[in-house]
């Protein structure tokens, strides 16, 4: 066996085309700053890598909200959190967007151009 080692780093992609901001959400799993939106499925697996790749296919630089994770998780609504799988699909998306040559970036400020109007349900 032979191993070669490099102190090469491999570049992000950088913040170039279309943008889209994305937030993510129990009501909604994932809401995009273009209005669009996409329900909470079922089953996560399968949905993570395909809403991946569909928000691949509509921008070529993507910011998601970072969310505290480990804070949510200990909250009254954590088994929701936790079944969302909001931590894995973020970092699915971040492997795919590198793959793709999309930029990505999980801002902890909600994300540029992300201005939807929340209806509030509780008066």
């Amino acid at each position: 066996m032979i191993t070669i080692e490099s102190d090469i780093s491999v570049p992000d992609a950088p913040v170039h085309g279309r943008a889209i901001g994305i937030d993510l959400g129990l009501e909604r799993f994932l809401s995009a700053a273009d209005g669009s939106f996409q329900q909470r499925p079922k089953f996560f697996k399968s949905m993570h890598l395909k809403t991946a790749h569909k928000l691949c296919d509509q921008a070529q630089t993507i910011f998601a909200q970072d969310l505290n994770v480990r804070g949510l998780t200990r909250g009254m609504l954590r088994k929701d959190f936790v079944d969302a799988a909001f931590e894995q699909f973020l970092s699915l998306t971040q492997g795919v967007c590198w793959q793709r040559g999309v930029y990505f970036a999980a801002e902890y400020s909600p994300c540029p151009g992300m201005f939807l109007k929340v209806r509030n349900r509780y008066p």
